[in-house]
């Protein structure tokens, strides 16, 4: 484990001893899991792999951009049940030794032992905090596309809505790498265009004679393009053709969205992978709208840490509390509590997602059931 300088100084030989084991134990779990996983990945995409290693640099090459980041995610979603299992196998190791009747006989109380396991547990957690906003976040394309998308020179495309112009937004598929959407068809909600379809659409920033839009080449529909004027929606701009303005050329359009090739790539699976200040940023983006989802992710990645502590604080009591060196009974305690904890969780974002909770308080509900339940077991190690 990683800890400050001064605290491992403040530390005893047992302080030290127990939290030599709780980071081996989670090593050792950690990297069995990530083992399994990219075994299985492996297997599953191996054609891919194989014709990727070939345009790539390598297989080696290709295995280690694929699954570096997804170790990284895979912490992510396992820290806190990687934390709670290697408190208690190391607890349930010191029983099964006598280690800590031993300890316990010099005067030690439970909570004293359990101490730096909860200083570890918090570790932890920060780490799964940093991973989360720094780490991640630079990865999310590549955790985003699978192998058949992996070197982004062709991708599905996730149909959108654009909320700020009315436009929904599909096509044959995407050249995320050259931001252009081949064969586009999007549904204008004007009687006088209805849909606009082309064979290439390129995605452009704004500059001096537009703002970011789609850049619609070679249309298909409608046929008498040239003859019509661009279509207003009061003073917002829906689409710009030819016929009055002097920067297209017959048989182009331009379509304004803020809605991107990226956000058509991805969908609404990005949204796990961005740091929080992104998740506002895209509750904030008047051009999408991904509904009380969006809301409920980005207050529960600030409650997550507590979350993740308050699971830890009750897994580990009842395990020491019953004073049982079974592993397996140990194993069946976790069991039954992280059922429960997966069960209220799941059962609080389908609440917030389906707008039958606000979505602050789908994130705070699962809290309200655990901490004070953490609160009320903690006390009783001791006795």
């Amino acid at each position: 484990m990683f800890l400050p300088a001064g605290m491992l100084k403040a530390m005893t030989t047992i302080d030290r001893y127990i939290l030599r084991l709780f980071g081996k134990v989670l090593l050792v779990c950690f990297g069995s899991l990530a083992g399994l996983y990219i075994v299985l990945e492996t297997f599953n995409n191996l054609e891919e792999f194989l014709e990727l290693g070939e345009k790539g640099g390598g297989l080696v090459k290709v295995l280690q951009g694929y699954f570096a980041p997804r170790i990284f995610s895979l912490f992510d979603r396992t820290s806190s049940l990687l934390a709670l299992l290697a408190a208690i196998f190391t607890l349930t190791w010191l029983q099964k030794t006598n280690e800590l009747t031993a300890i316990m006989a010099g005067g030690i109380s439970r909570f004293r032992v359990v101490k730096p396991l909860i200083i570890a547990a918090v570790t932890v957690s920060v780490l799964a905090v940093i991973n989360r906003e720094v780490v991640i976040p630079q990865y999310g394309k590549k955790l985003v596309r699978n192998a058949q998308s992996w070197d982004g020179s062709k991708s599905e495309i996730n149909p959108q809505y654009d909320y700020q112009t009315e436009v929904f937004m599909s096509g044959g598929h995407l050249l995320p790498n050259e931001q252009i959407i081949a064969e586009p068809a999007f549904r204008v909600p004007s009687s006088r265009l209805g849909n606009l379809v082309a064979k290439t659409a390129v995605y452009q920033r704004a500059n001096e004679n537009h703002p970011a839009g789609y850049l619609f080449q070679k249309v298909i529909e409608p046929k008498e393009l040239d003859q019509l004027g661009s279509i207003y929606r009061g003073e917002q701009l829906l689409v710009a053709l030819p016929s009055d303005t002097s920067w297209l050329e017959k048989g182009e359009a331009f379509l304004p969205s803020e809605v991107d090739v990226n956000q058509l790539e991805v969908g609404d699976a990005m949204q796990q992978y961005q740091t929080t200040p992104n998740l506002i940023a895209q509750i904030r983006n008047p051009g999408l709208d991904y509904g009380p989802s969006l809301r409920r992710i980005a207050h529960t990645r600030l409650l997550q840490p507590f979350l993740d502590l308050s699971l830890f604080l009750i897994g580990v009591p009842l395990v020491v509390s019953r004073g049982d060196k079974s592993l397996f009974v140990a194993a069946g305690a976790c069991l039954g509590v992280l059922v429960l904890y997966f069960g209220i969780t799941f059962l609080a974002m389908h609440l917030g997602d389906s707008g039958i909770l606000r979505p602050y308080r789908a994130a705070i509900f699962p809290l309200l059931v655990f901490a004070p339940w953490a609160a009320w077991v903690l006390p009783r190690l001791n006795r």
